[in-house]
């Protein structure tokens, strides 16, 4: 995954983000080779937010790495799309922590990411909707 922290027990959610980030990017590079000025694209990770989908999901260091209110991630998109921005981490800082699998390489990232308890989050999710 590029810039996406991988989950536990959510393979396929993030394979579709790569898919989104892999299209986006992809269509950026031809609207700029078009010369275009008036369509923008705009990629934004939010970190986990407190939303249906993760129902329950907890974090570890939730004072680094708080879950978000879907209002605040929607202030945050207006604001990326106010600003013209090609991409947006919200919060801004996670931005950091994303760069440091392109510096120590994956293994490293992902014994972080144990440090951080990403591989322990999905562990008390609830289901919303039954099969």
């Amino acid at each position: 995954k590029q810039w996406y922290q991988r989950r536990v027990r959510v393979v396929d959610y993030a394979a579709s983000k790569h898919a989104v980030v892999g299209f986006s990017r992809g269509l950026q590079w031809e609207l700029d080779h078009m010369r275009n000025e008036r369509l923008k694209v705009t990629v934004i990770f939010p970190h986990l937010t407190n939303t249906g989908m993760f129902n329950g999901c907890k974090v570890k260091l939730d004072k680094a790495f708080p879950v978000l209110t879907p209002e605040y991630v929607a202030q945050q998109i207006v604001l990326a799309i106010r600003e013209e921005r090609d991409e947006m981490h919200v919060p801004a800082h996670n931005e950091k922590f994303f760069i440091f699998q392109y510096i120590y390489g994956a293994k490293m990232f992902r014994e972080l990411a144990k440090m951080f308890g990403n591989y322990q989050y999905m562990e008390d999710f609830k289901k919303i909707r039954q099969d």
